[in-house]
């Protein structure tokens, strides 16, 4: 984890000096929700006090979908990378705790004023997803980018 977030910074600190939009797949919620998750009893506050810590997005992205196709898509993904991939993959938690968590950060990245957008693959088609994470984007930027996660 040490390495990810050390190249993780040096990317951000680009990023923020940088005109253009920049997007982080999960970038630093992913560290603080992957110290949470073997942290099970971590209180919110803790939580908080981690995201404190981490550079904060111009908007948060949560993408919402059910159990069931996240299952496949990771039974899918599983099945693809081979042994050494599977190797790394986190088996210790399952994909309910993991979206309780997301659940938990996304609500605590609203109570502390962060634009955070959810996007539902099961109301809005990909397309349609696609398009409004778009235009919540450009309302957000208006010509001024930083980062997105």
């Amino acid at each position: 984890m040490r390495q990810y977030l050390l190249r993780l910074s040096n990317v951000w600190s680009q990023a923020s000096s940088s005109p253009d939009i920049w997007i982080f797949d999960q970038a630093y919620i992913q560290a603080i929700a992957s110290i949470a998750m073997l942290q099970p009893s971590m209180t919110d506050e803790s939580i908080v006090a981690l995201l404190q810590t981490a550079p904060q997005a111009d908007i948060v992205f949560h993408v919402e979908a059910p159990i069931n196709d996240l299952e496949i898509r990771l039974g899918r993904r599983h099945r693809n990378i081979g042994g050494l991939g599977r190797l790394s993959e986190e088996t210790t938690v399952g994909l309910r705790e993991h979206a309780a968590l997301a659940n938990r950060i996304e609500k605590l990245l609203r109570q502390r004023d962060r634009q955070v957008l959810a996007l539902s693959s099961v109301e809005e088609t990909f397309e349609e997803n696609i398009g409004i994470a778009e235009r919540a984007t450009l309302s957000v930027f208006s010509g001024h980018t930083r980062q997105i996660m």
